[in-house]
């Protein structure tokens, strides 16, 4: 056997069956076979690097499977590795278990191989198949794979991340319990887990336990098997919250490279393996998966920045954290919203349980995220959940983790408090070791302590007092809270300085304390609360409004206020429509479980106000009380405003109780004052009543009500009664609804009576009782029409073998009824009832049904026919149609024609045929048509040739309609036969001496041309060319436009000379569409002819026919005859004429038309001046002249205007391709002599086309600073433009423009502006222009100035003061408000302060000043600016007083007494929740 010196043959092995593989290994090396073998001598110190090795040099791999080798993870890395280099892998099997195959990944890869199986362990067997081995390697060639790079490290990271690490969540109360991740539990904000691929960065957020952590599981895993980010050759994921000094020494510098090692090799590379990694790494193919970065960004090592800021800057990346930082401006951001409901329930795998958590709101609202449906989940195991709050599952889930140890509880709120006034989630040993001495624990406990499962020690984190942190931040801010309670250090934290020195952030803090407290009674305590309430509500306030909307929401507390009732009722009395919007929206928000009749009165009042936006604002308020609230008192109200005189108030009254339906508080009271709305005069009324009535479908009650609306006048009231009562019949069809409909069939309403049988109908089968259909049988007689026709349309559909005699007995009576509506009926209901008939006169009657004088009662009876033809006997059927087709009336004749088609596919179709042709003689032209129809669907399949013959021979028919309905069919049978047949039969018919026959066959020849046609066949056609009738000629010279034949094209010559105007012109159109294959020089000769015809359209013919020719068109004569053309009398003869021309132009290389254009340029005919300068701007670069230029240039002299500016516009183009000192000559005498606005319009045009090649000459730029002066708003407007083309446009310019009386100019400058960067006087002009409504749009300008004034380092101070007003009056605060604060400590001007203290306060930011240091609490980022010295930080406290009393903001005046004498009471742990516990910790 040949084999490489550095190849081997390599065995892969699981422990179990290491001793016959050993054996193995002997007899190959006694046949001087090279083996790796891991225990001799192929494993080194580097297991990975050996494992690689043994593959990358094997020439072939043994892989010895059994259960144990399947269930390996190491011996699935080496063979999947080998697969990746497409190794040679022979399967071996080595177990004893009995019908064992190998499956799962291991089936995946041997899937297809040839097996060596060692069921027998004898030292004989074992040789025999060894030597079979042998022979198996012999058999083959092979030649080692080269390869650039080895991948087997790429390999080990794809391994990694399909470890159940990676792959599972790990629950926390149960280490042993692992959950595998799911693609859907994965769910976000207005996007799909799609869209995470092609970003380049992504950020995602959610709030702790939400699942961004499994997320990024789950993607690295999706990357391992090739199912995500396929085009990154690494995926490097890293949690950031390894990056402690624990884990990273501080006396060490760390590289991305020892990043790696250390996280996804666990420090496992030798050194070679690290060169080769690095060798091989790009970062321009990787992925990077950075997954909490908030819980690093205040915890990071000093020694540690820069990694953390090489790895942010990576890139490609996806980074999760719990908000949105500055940082991530440019990233794609995407919010994950945790599970849904289908992911909640089959968490909760018990439907008791989910139905629990459905119906408990408090719960529902955070069972969306996992870690709380855990908890919950694990909880439901161990006691009943009946009485479950938020707060009792924190408190019952930390009392089992903590193992009911009050001490340990202590410990862990000690340690959370302090781990936050440190804002650090990483829980050191510096921070561990003092509570520890402080609380006296012993080394037991604290070994005891430190194995819960509430907290984790850092991974990898070998030391004995390594880092820690809690396995959600949830559990930290709630042990935090949990402290402030018990120290009683909450109010004193809250009330004591530093202060918020805005406010908005200080009020949420202490509304969310007194939500909290045992203090509701006190009402004095949330006067302030009231007040800062009413302020925000004010629509000049919005935008602090909505930072101020989070800590209302959640607040229960507030609605029970009388003062807050009072106030919202004030508010909805205001004529501010936004003020009204922003009091329903909050209301909406609030929990009012007991709202004050007045505010329900002032609501429902609201209803009618003349804002449509208030008036649904209103009604969603009013829902959202009605759904809180536990007392009825707002459905009595809502039933009052049912009866009031405002359309408006009973519309939304009735929208309102829709929305709000629920079984248990609908009364029959509300149900019969809907009913009665049901015949309000405003039809909106009425129909939203009945969309009312419809949530009421479970009440026996609204059968009647929706029954009783079927008499209204409006139709779609009766439509949405009908579509109520069919859902209630789809849902739960009761005798109850049954007896309802049946009793509404008597009523004395016609429209009830219609209705209800139209609902039985659609309830089909549901309804099928002898009670029913006798009803129905009864309505048949009935005195309106609509009822008889309804009735017999439901017996169809309910298809009864109930009474089914009868039945028909009913539909026969009804197929003589006198109103078409009910024949019609009768004859649908027999066709569906297809399948039941079983008696000859029902055929009868439908057959005399054909005789009817309506057109759609004889269709329904085919139609009907047809279906019966299905199950009926097809015989009988069959012979009495065929009887039919002899019937005295023609109407009988021609539908039993049409039924026989329709009945083709299972007739005896042979008959039918014979007896159809016979009755092609028919006297009636209709019965004709119908033979031909039914033919054509008949011969698609069966004796197509014969019925062929028979339709051409119908051409000849005296009726056009027979004959076109022929032509049709015959186009069907074309399909699907051979086509040249007909046509040879029709060729035929053409060489008849009568021409009427002739006229017929090429009717049904320009019909079947729509088909691809043989050209053999298209050379008889044109034989047929010879008659003088000019209907021939023009369909043959139509149909002529479809192929290339030197004789077709002989033929159309002579057609153009006909002196028949109508051959002429159908001549030169078929010779347009065979376009250039058809030009020669007697075409041509003959088209320069007809270019003279004294008829307008064979000249316009001519023409574009010309046109189709292009180049083998351009000829002296014929260009010549053209440019005659351009002054043609008729104007579409004239167009035609120059779009010739111009096509001849962009073709032409040679300079003939170009000549004859310069000599047109010099006709004294005005249009062919004008023309053909327009046509010499196609021009090539070499063919532009001086000699052109001067021509083109004495036209700017030429009398006539339009003229002139024809070749100003021309000069501009022509100028763009040579060189320009020539036409500037020219263009400069044109500015000093020219007096017209048009002119000079199209001078600044053409001078702003030629652009940088004039910047040059201070002519231009001088004449466009005049023409900006000019009294013509155009010519302003392309000097504005040309100017910007010759980069002249200046600031100062720009502020002309700005101030133009023309809207169009000042847009433009707006436009300019929003391209460019602007001095700060022009910026000055935009604040200036808001003043002017009227001739401003505001929209662009302050676009403008907020896209300016997000750099502001260059501003003066006025302009600062500008921007001051400007963020005053439209709340705009996307400022660099860092930027603004250090701009004043560097200036100590007063106007950079005050701005940026007034866009601090629109921000909503927490900020306070301690030590001269100026800290600003940015979503969850802290800011600091230093203010150096007492004087700055006087001056900034000052100002932020100044502009809250300026802006009135409320003061904040709690009793601190009061609270102290109290604080006993306050925020006691049973009250504080897991939702308030994060809040507490975050705005402290």
């Amino acid at each position: 056997m040949n084999v490489n010196e550095e190849e081997h043959v390599m065995l892969s092995y699981s422990w179990k069956s290491q001793k016959i593989v050993k054996q193995i290994y002997n007899l190959l090396r006694k046949e001087n076979i090279p083996v790796w073998f891991d225990i001799q001598g192929g494993m080194k110190v580097d297991i990975y690097k050996s494992m690689a090795k043994g593959v990358e040099n094997a020439f072939v791999v043994y892989c010895f499977m059994s259960p144990e080798y399947q269930e390996s993870d190491n011996c699935k890395l080496e063979l999947k590795y080998a697969q990746t280099r497409r190794k040679r892998i022979i399967p071996c099997i080595v177990t004893d278990t009995q019908g064992w195959k190998p499956s799962d990944w291991l089936g995946l890869i041997t899937a297809g191989l040839l097996y060596v199986n060692f069921k027998d362990y004898s030292e004989k067997q074992i040789e025999l198949k060894t030597k079979e081995l042998i022979g198996h390697i012999q058999e083959n060639s092979f030649s080692k794979e080269s390869f650039c790079e080895p991948t087997y490290l790429i390999e080990l990271i794809k391994y990694k991340y399909t470890q159940r690490e990676n792959t599972h969540v790990q629950s926390i109360f149960d280490g042993n319990r692992f959950y595998p991740i799911k693609v859907n539990s994965f769910h976000f904000k207005n996007h799909q887990i799609e869209d995470l691929e092609g970003k380049h960065r992504i950020l995602i957020t959610g709030p702790n336990g939400i699942g961004k952590t499994s997320l990024c599981q789950y993607l690295a895993y999706q990357w391992s098997i090739n199912s995500f980010a396929c085009q990154y050759k690494h995926l490097i994921f890293i949690r950031l919250r390894h990056l402690t000094m624990y884990q990273y020494p501080p006396n060490e510098t760390y590289s991305i490279f020892n990043l790696i090692n250390k996280e996804i090799f666990g420090n496992n590379l030798s050194q070679d393996d690290e060169k080769l990694f690095e060798s091989s790494f790009d970062i321009r193919q990787t992925l990077w998966i950075l997954d909490g970065y908030d819980e690093i960004l205040l915890n990071i090592p000093p020694h540690l920045g820069s990694l953390l800021k090489q790895l942010m800057n990576m890139l490609f990346q996806i980074v999760t954290s719990q908000s949105m930082t500055k940082i991530f401006s440019n990233h794609f951001q995407m919010e994950i919203i945790g599970f849904n409901q289908q992911n909640i329930e089959e968490y909760c795998e018990e439907k008791v349980l989910f139905e629990f958590v459905k119906k408990n709101q408090r719960i529902w609202g955070f069972a969306h995220v996992p870690m709380h449906m855990e908890m919950i989940w694990n909880l439901s195991l161990r006691e009943n959940l009946q009485d479950l709050t938020i707060t009792k599952l924190y408190s019952k889930i930390i009392e089992l983790l903590c193992e009911k140890n009050e001490k340990v509880e202590e410990f862990f709120a000690t340690l959370a408090f302090n781990a936050m006034k440190n804002n650090t989630i990483i829980l050191r040993s510096s921070l561990i070791k003092p509570i520890l001495a402080e609380m006296r624990l012993s080394q037991e406990e604290y070994f005891s302590i430190k194995n819960l499962r509430i907290w984790k020690k850092s991974a990898n984190d070998q030391q004995i007092d390594g880092d820690y942190y809690f396995i959600s931040t949830a559990f930290q801010e709630y042990f935090t809270a949990k402290y402030l309670i018990k120290e009683n250090q909450l109010w004193k934290i809250i009330l004591e300085k530093p202060l918020d020195l805005v406010g908005i952030t200080h009020i949420q803090l202490i509304i969310f304390c007194l939500e909290q407290s045992n203090l509701l009674e006190r009402v004095e305590l949330f006067h302030p609360i009231i007040k800062w309430i009413e302020f925000i509500l004010s629509p000049r306030y919005f935008h602090i409004y909505k930072h101020f909307l989070d800590s209302l929401q959640f607040n229960h507390s507030l609605s029970h206020l009388n003062s807050l009732n009072d106030l919202f009722i004030k508010l909805l009395r205001s004529r501010d429509s936004n003020e009204k919007l922003n009091v329903c929206y909050l209301i909406s928000k609030l929990s009012f479980e007991t709202p004050s009749q007045l505010l329900i009165q002032m609501l429902i009042k609201t209803f009618d106000d003349k804002d449509s936006d208030v008036r649904e604002s209103a009604c969603k308020a009013m829902v959202s009380m009605a759904e809180k609230s536990s007392n009825d008192n707002i459905m009595k109200n809502l039933v009052i405003a049912l009866s009031n005189g405002s359309n408006y108030i009973r519309q939304y009254a009735c929208r309102t109780i829709e929305n709000i339906c629920e079984e248990n508080v609908i009364t029959d009271e509300v149900g019969r004052k809907l009913v009665d709305l049901l015949r309000d005069e405003d039809e909106f009324v009425r129909k939203n009543a009945c969309q009312a009535l419809g949530k009421l479908r479970e009440k026996n009650e609204v059968v009647d009500y929706l029954i009783s609306a079927l008499r209204d006048e409006d139709e779609n009231v009766c439509t949405n009664v009908c579509k109520i009562l069919q859902q209630i019949g789809e849902t739960n069809v009761s005798n109850e609804l049954i007896n309802k409909l049946l009793g509404s069939l008597k009523h004395k309403i016609a429209s009830i009576r219609q209705y209800s049988c139209v609902i039985l109908g659609d309830l089909g089968e549901k309804v099928m009782k002898r009670e029913v259909i006798t009803e129905l049988l009864s309505a048949t007689n009935d005195e309106s029409y609509f009822v008889r026709g309804a009735a017999c349309q439901a017996l169809g559909k309910i298809g009864s073998q109930v009474l089914l005699d009868e039945i028909f007995s009913k539909l026969l009576f009804s197929l003589e009824d006198n109103k078409d509506y009910v024949r019609m009926h009768a004859c649908e209901a027999l066709g569906s009832l297809g399948a039941k008939i079983t008696t000859n006169e029902v055929i009868g009657r439908l057959i005399f049904s054909f005789n009817d004088q309506n057109e759609t009662v004889r269709d329904h009876a085919c139609l009907a026919m047809a279906n019966i033809g299905r199950y009926f006997e097809i015989n009988q059927i069959t012979r009495k149609l065929l009887n039919a087709i002899h019937h005295e009336n023609p109407y009988v004749r021609q539908y039993a024609c049409l039924t026989l088609g329709k009945m083709s596919e299972y007739s005896a179709r042979g008959e039918i045929i014979e007896k159809l042709i016979s009755a092609l003689s028919d006297t009636d032209e209709y019965v004709r048509m119908s033979i031909c129809q039914s033919l054509g669907q008949i011969g698609k399949d069966f004796r197509t040739n014969e019925i062929t013959e028979k339709l051409i021979a119908t051409l000849q028919d005296e009726s056009e309609n027979v004959q076109r309905y022929a032509c049709i069919s015959l186009r069907k049978l074309g399909e699907t036969i051979e086509t040249n047949r007909i046509i040879r039969d029709l060729i035929m018919k053409t060489k008849n001496e009568d021409e009427s026959i002739r006229m017929k066959a090429y009717i049904s020849l320009d019909e079947i041309s729509k088909r691809e046609i043989s050209n053999e066949f298209w050379d008889k056609l044109v034989n047929t060319l010879e008659h003088e009738n000019e209907y021939i000629y023009q369909y043959v010279c139509l149909a002529r436009g479809k192929t290339e034949n030197n004789q077709v094209i002989s033929r159309l010559r002579d057609a153009m000379a006909e002196r028949n105007e109508n051959i002429q012109r159908y001549a030169c159109k078929a010779l347009a569409k065979l376009g250039e294959s058809a030009a020669n020089e007697e075409i041509i000769g003959q088209l320069r002819v007809l270019l003279n015809d004294s008829n307008e359209f064979i000249r316009g013919n001519a023409c574009e026919t010309l046109r189709s020719f292009r180049e083998k068109a351009i000829q002296t004569e014929v260009i010549g005859e053209l440019m005659k053309r351009l002054i043609d009398d008729d104007e579409h003869v004239r167009f035609s004429a120059f779009q010739i021309i111009e096509c001849f132009t962009q073709i032409e290389e040679t300079n003939l038309v170009i000549k004859y254009l310069i000599s047109g340029i010099e006709h004294e005919d005005e249009f062919i001046r004008l023309y053909s300068c327009l046509l010499l701007r196609n021009m090539k670069e070499k063919q532009v002249t001086h000699e052109i230029i001067d021509k083109i240039g004495k036209l700017l002299e030429d009398h006539e205007v339009n003229i002139q500016i024809s070749a100003c516009e021309t000069l501009g183009i022509i100028g763009k391709l040579v060189e320009t000192e020539r036409i500037c000559q020219k263009l400069v005498h044109f500015i000093e002599n020219n007096r017209n606005s048009r002119l000079r319009a199209s001078l600044c045009q053409t001078i702003g086309n030629l652009g940088e090649k004039l910047r040059t000459n201070p002519v231009f730029t001088e004449f466009l600073r005049v023409a900006l002066t000019d009294n013509n708003d155009s010519v302003r407007l392309n000097a504005y433009q040309a100017l910007a083309s010759l980069s002249a446009i200046t600031d100062e310019i720009l502020l002309i423009a700005l101030e133009d009386e023309s809207k169009a100019i000042r847009k433009y400058a707006c436009e300019y502006l929003s391209q460019s960067r602007a001095k700060n006087f022009v910026i000055k002009r935009l604040f200036q222009c808001l003043k002017d409504e009227d001739q401003f749009d505001l929209v662009t300008i302050r676009s403008l100035i907020e896209k300016f004034s997000s750099e502001t380092s260059q501003f003066d101070t006025e302009l600062v003061e500008y921007l001051y007003q400007y963020v005053d009056r439209f709340g705009f605060c996307d400022l660099n408000i860092v930027e603004l604060f250090e701009k004043f400590v560097s200036t100590n001007e007063y106007a950079w302060l005050s701005v940026a203290v007034l866009a601090t306060i629109f921000k909503g930011y927490a900020v306070c000043l301690e030590e001269h240091q100026l800290i600003m609490y940015d979503e969850k980022e802290l800011v600091k600016v230093d203010c150096f010295n007492e004087d700055f930080s006087r001056k900034i406290i000052e100002t932020f007083r100044r502009e809250r009393e300026r802006l009135e903001f409320p003061s904040i005046e709690i009793p601190t007494h009061f609270l102290q004498a109290e604080h006993q009471k306050i925020l006691s742990t049973e009250q504080i929740n897991q939702e308030g516990c994060s809040v507490l910790c975050n705005l402290l």
